[in-house]
Formats: structure tokens, C-alpha cells, sequence
């Protein structure tokens, strides 16, 4: 018996491997609907644009123990709210590295809670199917088929996506290069922060007293905030 809260009729064998098919799920097998909800981004496996699909409803939502369930906002929508929240890993920095490594099509998110990497769009749609490549990897079949599935290593039920393997190795690099140079980033804002911890200690008592009481992270978030302001600073026709 599978965990999951969809339909057990949802279920396919494709290449001998139990899985969804993302592309052809009925979506009358998708038992739970919201108009709003919000998204569990530490256990989330996939969000699936069906915008075209529902008449009503706009993102099939897919998370650990593939708990499903349909929400109104478009896959867009659900990850502007999460970068709306973010102060430091949100879509600006985002964009800012993706210039710095060239990368221009198809840009991968990565925010406090995911990386999340676009499927190309189907059906003339306006919206992507995102995987949360913190939990999820590929493997293609190995078939005459060359199908290509989704996985975790907690789950015994593969999702089928209807995606070229060199498009998936290409996004996965994308992903791994953005989430080192943001890894760079941090170490480079820890010097600095040593940096002036030890310019702000540098007193004759060494009086911890005469830190009034800021700590290293009040620190990080200052230059998190400057970092911020910086970028913004370099925009053209920007609001004040």
C-alpha cells in the first residue's frame, strides 16, 4: 500500500516503475482543493502548473509521502509570496547571480526554503512546473522510452515528467553553480562580520558591556540589509 492521498487509481506502471504521470493525472484523482493554503516549502517536492487542465484551480502541489492537493494561485503566484518574505534570498539576488554565470534561460529560484528549478512550459501555458531539487532528483528509465522520473530517496512512488534528460543535467549544474556562489557569498560575509566584531571589541577593557549588546547576527543582518540596498541602488528607473 502506497502513502499518498490521491486516488490509488492514479498510480500508473510506466517502465516497471510505480509512478505518477504528471502529464496525463486526471485531476478528478486529486482528492483535496484549496483557495488557499500555504505551501509546506521543507517538504515540498513539486509545484505542477495545471492552469491549463482546471478550470478553476491552478497549481497541483506535490509533497512528501505524495500528499497532493490543488491550490487557486498560479505557480507564480505561490513563489512571489515566498520571495516577498525573504530578505536576503529572494528574486533579485537571484537574477543578480544568474547574470553574473550567464545564465539567462529558464532561471532557477532558490530561496530560504527551496531550490526550485522551472520544467519548460507546456501547452502554450504562461506558468512552469517547479521541482525542489533539495529533495527531488531524476533518473531516466533506460527504456526504449528514455522516460524520465522524479524521486526521493523517502518515497516508493516516482512522478513521470514529460522533460528532455540534457535539459534536466543542464537545470541541475544551473542550480548546484548558484547555490556554491550564494554559499561564497556567506563566507565572505562571515569575514566581514569578523571583521567587525573585532573593530567593535577593540576597547581598552574588553568590556563586553561596550557592545551594547548587538550580537554577530545584528551584524549580518546590517550587511544583509546594506547588500539589499546596494543592488537596488543599481537599478535603473527604480522607485523611491
Amino acid at each position: 500500500m502506497y502513502k499518498t492521498n490521491l486516488n490509488p487509481a492514479a498510480i500508473k506502471t510506466i517502465d516497471g516503475i510505480d509512478c505518477i504521470d504528471i502529464d496525463h493525472l486526471p485531476m478528478k484523482y486529486v482528492n483535496h482543493k484549496f483557495k488557499s493554503r500555504n505551501v509546506n516549502w521543507s517538504n515540498l517536492l513539486m509545484l505542477v502548473d495545471i492552469s491549463r487542465q482546471s478550470k478553476r484551480y491552478a497549481t497541483l502541489v506535490i509533497e512528501k509521502n505524495m500528499n497532493c492537493y490543488q491550490l487557486y494561485d498560479s505557480t507564480t503566484t505561490i513563489i512571489n509570496h515566498q520571495l516577498e518574505k525573504e530578505c536576503f534570498l529572494n528574486d533579485k539576488l537571484c537574477n543578480s547571480i544568474c547574470n553574473e554565470l550567464l545564465i539567462s534561460n529558464k532561471r532557477p529560484i532558490i530561496h530560504s526554503k527551496a531550490s526550485l528549478l522551472p520544467l519548460q512550459s507546456r501547452n502554450n501555458s504562461r506558468y512552469h512546473s517547479w521541482i525542489n531539487t533539495n529533495l527531488v532528483d531524476y533518473t531516466v528509465s533506460g527504456r526504449q522510452s528514455n522516460s524520465v522520473f522524479l524521486y526521493t530517496p523517502d518515497e516508493n512512488i516516482y512522478i513521470k515528467v514529460n522533460e528532455r534528460p540534457s535539459y534536466l543535467k543542464k537545470k541541475f549544474s544551473d542550480i548546484q553553480k548558484i547555490q556554491l556562489f550564494i554559499l561564497d557569498i556567506r563566507n565572505h560575509f562571515n569575514l566581514i562580520s569578523a571583521e567587525v566584531g573585532k573593530s567593535i571589541s577593540n576597547n581598552p577593557s574588553n568590556d563586553p558591556a561596550c557592545r551594547y549588546g548587538f550580537t554577530e547576527d545584528n551584524y549580518k543582518n546590517v550587511i544583509y540589509y546594506l547588500s539589499q540596498e546596494i543592488y537596488l541602488s543599481t537599478q535603473p528607473n527604480k522607485k523611491d
